[in-house]
């Protein structure tokens, strides 16, 4: 099992960081904006805390975030349109709230989301309800 705090920097060529059932700790730092050819992040089971930055934002290739299951808290980055190649999201397990941003809703290819188990609240965005996806959790 492994500790500590994710670098601020990492190597321009990273891919996937599958770091998922560890005990890594802190803020997911800022600097993940430069991580741009990064595809998969899965990071659940740590504990993480802090808000999900909107630096995750500019990761236009990414197409799999796994942050459920730490202790992340705040709302939702309003620009994860720009997500356009996310086929699944879970961040589930967590202390997040606010509104589900209805962009999420077109991201085309997000086939599973899980929200469950955080303090989201108001409505479902339509965008969401009205979309066919092999999974959605948002209890």
């Amino acid at each position: 099992m492994f500790t500590g705090e994710l670098p601020d920097k990492m190597s321009g060529n990273l891919s996937r960081l599958e770091i998922s059932n560890n005990r890594f700790s802190g803020r997911i730092p800022t600097g993940v904006s430069s991580w741009r050819n990064l595809v998969v992040f899965q990071a659940s089971n740590n504990l993480f805390i802090g808000t999900i930055l909107g630096e995750l934002t500019a990761l236009s290739s990414l197409t799999t975030l796994l942050l459920d299951q730490n202790q992340l808290c705040g709302s939702l980055p309003l620009d994860i349109i720009s997500w356009k190649s996310l086929t699944a999201l879970n961040i589930s397990r967590n202390q997040l709230y606010g509104e589900i941003p209805e962009k999420i809703g077109f991201l085309l290819v997000l086939q599973d989301l899980d929200l469950s188990e955080n303090q989201f609240s108001g409505i479902i965005p339509p965008q969401i309800a009205h979309r066919e996806c092999v999974c959605w959790r948002l209890q």
